[in-house]
């Protein structure tokens, strides 16, 4: 689907997060993949393995042209925990919000690309460094 330019896929229903796929087309442009973002509202008991309490908030940064075509910029992914049916951010010193940064990047397929922390404390994924 990337290939036939589609810009993004968005994975979900895994309820825990998994890594992300950037792909490079014939034409130098660039596509995502997003495998799992996790969970937002979670009935589940907490798998220790998975950590399905664990999420974040995905942000893809683009823009467009006047020929409705987008173009990536990056990706911003604000780390969150489900407790008591509350969804919160977590502060970056929170060993959760690391336990996620190091899941996105085990399970990343992203090149000679590397995630970085953002101006917001967000992991943050240059789609075009």
């Amino acid at each position: 689907m990337i290939n036939q330019g589609v810009d993004v896929i968005h994975g979900h229903s895994s309820h825990h997060i998994q890594g992300v796929q950037i792909i490079e087309r014939k034409n130098q442009t660039r596509g995502l993949i997003l495998y799992g973002c996790g969970d937002f509202v979670d009935d589940y008991a907490i798998d220790e393995q998975y950590r399905n309490d664990l999420s974040g908030i995905f942000r893809l940064n683009l823009s467009s042209d006047n020929r409705k075509s987008i173009r990536l910029h990056s990706l911003s992914v604000f780390p969150t925990r489900c407790s008591n049916f509350q969804v919160n951010q977590l502060p970056q010193e929170d060993p959760d919000w690391t336990w996620i940064k190091d899941k996105l990047v085990q399970l990343s397929n992203i090149g000679e690309k590397t995630w970085t922390i953002g101006q917001n404390r967000e992991i943050l994924l240059d789609i075009y460094s």
